[in-house]
């Protein structure tokens, strides 16, 4: 029976709202259906605030349904992970809208915040087509930007190959990986005792980087916790699912020995995550490699 089935619908809903439970999952094992605590009366008007398809599924949503996986939940952080998911999908609805389509209080906005030069109503016309212009522009730029990040990465590979004493061909040397937001991950991470794991998604390259520093006695209670930054108070792994703030782990994983990880950040905080895990243990970055070729 479909998803869409009403009385589907109708005993999540009675569920959520006669239990402690902050969120509910319909799924048919392809498609998965998020729902909130319900906040309205009208079930009529309840609907899922992320749908889920496995067949057609993004790293990002890969990250979703491993956060409710049964090693990774945790009750406590359960509101935290839906409204953070709930918001950010909100925020960036309306700024792809404001982006694609600017109203008039948003090019009024930006009009005022850069025309310094007195009376602005006899010019605010060619001004507001001035910043629509702009955003055009910033469209293309971004993009070119891209690209040229992406071709300068592929053109120092080629430079460096004879020189880099890499293990086989398409090997990176992690100090020199530089990663781009929205990329796919590496294939494989070597470490520097010769074993290889695959990587089928950026958040395995923190969690076998951590099994692969367990297996050589290098991180366990006695080193937690393992912090992001000299003076950071948000760490990395810990002997209890919290920072040393006192904040809950957001995105937690449970290490083979116990101790907590924090998985949560974009591509490019991973990747600073995993040089700092190295370091506070004692293992150099640039003896960790990575295959991207």
């Amino acid at each position: 029976e479909s998803l869409s089935a009403r009385r589907h619908l109708n005993q999540l809903y009675r569920y959520l709202q006669s239990t402690s439970a902050s969120v509910g999952i319909l799924t048919d094992g392809i498609q998965y259906r998020f729902y909130r605590e319900p906040s309205e009366v009208n079930v009529k008007n309840y609907s899922p605030f992320i749908t889920l398809d496995i067949t057609k599924i993004s790293l990002r949503e890969i990250e979703i349904l491993e956060a409710f996986s049964r090693n990774s939940y945790r009750p406590e952080n359960a509101d935290r992970i839906v409204n953070e998911i709930y918001y950010l999908d909100k925020i960036r609805e309306r700024l792809v809208a404001v982006y694609a389509s600017p109203d008039e209080s948003f090019i009024s906005w930006i009009v005022r915040e850069v025309y310094q030069e007195g009376e602005i109503s006899d010019k605010e016309e060619w001004l507001a087509e001035l910043v629509r212009e702009a955003l055009k522009d910033f469209s293309v730029s971004r993009l070119q930007e891209k690209n040229r990040v992406e071709d300068t990465t592929i053109n120092r590979s080629i430079e460096e190959e004879g020189t880099r004493p890499s293990p086989s061909e398409g090997w990176t040397r992690l100090t020199e990986f530089e990663p781009v937001r929205g990329s796919k991950p590496p294939s494989s991470i070597r470490f520097p005792d010769g074993q290889e794991r695959e990587i089928e998604f950026w958040n395995r390259i923190l969690i076998e980087s951590a099994e692969f520093l367990i297996r050589i006695g290098s991180l366990s209670a006695d080193n937690c916790p393992v912090p992001l930054g000299p003076n950071s108070t948000n760490c990395i792994v810990n002997t209890e699912p919290i920072h040393q703030s006192g904040v809950a782990i957001r995105f937690v994983h449970r290490l083979s020995n116990g101790l907590y990880m924090d998985k949560w950040g974009a591509v490019d905080t991973k990747v600073k995550r995993l040089h700092a895990m190295l370091s506070h243990c004692g293992q150099d970055p640039s003896q960790v490699w990575l295959k991207t070729g």
